[in-house]
């Protein structure tokens, strides 16, 4: 599994068990920054991530 396809995963899950908060919001987007420098996630697959979460 890709990194993109776990922190997709991770977010449906908290989109339909309703704990989707901004805290957790904030803090994935920290950890999405970090994969988007280490080439582990590409700008599309990170601007899909932060559209999932709006």
């Amino acid at each position: 599994m890709t990194t993109y396809e776990l922190l997709e995963r991770t977010i449906n899950n908290k989109k339909s068990s309703g704990t989707l908060t901004s805290t957790y919001i904030a803090s994935v987007k920290k950890k999405m920054d970090v994969f988007l420098v280490a080439d582990r996630l590409s700008e599309d697959e990170y601007n899909a991530l932060l559209q999932l979460m709006e």
